[in-house]
This record gives C-alpha cells, structure tokens and sequence, in this order.
C-alpha cells in the first residue's frame, strides 16, 4: 500500500510537470503508476487536488536536496553557485526534450491564486527556496535584505528561464541568466569589500597642537 501510494505521487510529479494539471487524469495516473483503483482512493481520497499537494511536497523536497548538492558544489561561492544551478537546469530539461517545467510554476499558473490551499502550499516553498538560496548568496552581500532580494531575483529569473527555454528549445535563457547573476553578485561583492575597508581603514589621528 505504502509504495502504490509512493508510486502515484511520483508519477503525477512527472506527469504534471511534463502536460500539466488540468490534462492529466486520474485515470492516466493510476495506469502509469500501476496502482490499484481501489488502493489509489484509499490512499488519495481527496483526488487529484489532494495528490497534487503531496506532489508539490515531494517536488519541493527534491529542489531542496539540489540546492544543497549545488551549494556543496560550488564550495559556497555564490557566483559559481549560480552557474553551476543554471547549467544543470539546462542540462536537466533538455535531457526531458525540454518538456519537463517546474511543478511549482506549472501549478502557479494553473491553479493559483483560485486554489487556496495550492496557492499557500506554493507560497511556503517559494519563501523556503529564497531562504535557502538567500543564505547561499549573503557571502557576497552587505545586509541580509540584499540577500534575499538577489535571491528573489534569481528565483524569478530561473522560472522566467524555464519557460523560455521549454518554448525556444535552447540553453540560451539559462545562460543569460547565468551572466546576468554572476554581475549583480559581482557588484554587490565589490560593495562589500569596500565596506569592510572601510572598516579596516586605520583611523586619521589628529596632530595635537604644540606650544611653546
């Protein structure tokens, strides 16, 4: 039972990420799952909406597990974080013959902002994604709002290049988007060394006037 119920998520997952929600049937994802029909109620008695959630938990888990392996990847450094994150997305999608999106957009889009549960489930992970990311780039920042905002930033540009590149069949998106990042985290590196030589900077001591 555990692993039919294991089996459908995993296979909405894919199904909704390659032709969307509302074209995919339940029908479609207990044959391609292989799950009973009767286990499948059992197990989903919500339907689909509820299958959907749980697998927008599993995606989100999974984009987790990949931020981590990138930030070990990349040793910390958030420019070659941002490169290593935008070429394996490419590389990822055009593996699927640039059909696969990201559950969380393709639900966004879909659903969102009608589905009230769909849309504060995507919220959570949305602010966990920039959390995560945000930590990851703050190594080049001044504050931790600006962390958060390039973080935003990246998350934003990465969606916008998922779909591009799905409709353009190319790596290109992902490739500017790479240099684009790479840029802004150069500049707000650049405005923090700046900041803390300036707090290094010996201070002026003032010549004391001498009298005779």
């Amino acid at each position: 039972m555990a692993n039919s119920r294991k089996q459908a998520i995993e296979t909405a997952e894919q199904l909704f990420r390659s032709q969307g929600y509302a074209a995919t049937g339940v029908a479609q994802i207990i044959a391609e799952s292989g799950s009973p029909k009767g286990s499948f109620y059992f197990n989903f008695p919500g339907g689909k909406h509820e299958l959907a959630l749980e697998a927008l938990r599993l995606f989100a888990q999974r984009r987790n597990q990949r931020i981590e392996e990138a930030t070990i990847a990349s040793a910390g450094d958030p420019a070659e974080y941002v490169r290593f994150s935008c070429a394996r997305m490419a590389r990822d999608l055009e593996a699927s013959a640039w059909t696969k999106s990201c559950l969380v957009q393709q639900l966004a889009s879909e659903l969102a902002p009608g589905d009230e549960e769909i849309t504060l489930a995507i919220a959570e992970i949305t602010r966990d994604w920039i959390g995560r990311i945000a930590q990851v780039l703050q190594r080049a920042t001044t504050s931790r709002a600006q962390s958060r905002t390039l973080a935003t930033a990246f998350l934003a540009g990465m969606s916008g290049a998922l779909t591009m590149a799905r409709v353009t069949r190319s790596k290109a998106p992902f490739e500017a988007l790479a240099a684009t990042m790479t840029d802004l985290i150069r500049h707000a590196a650049s405005g923090l060394g700046s900041k803390v030589a300036r707090r290094k900077a010996p201070k002026t001591v003032r010549a004391s006037l001498i009298t005779h």
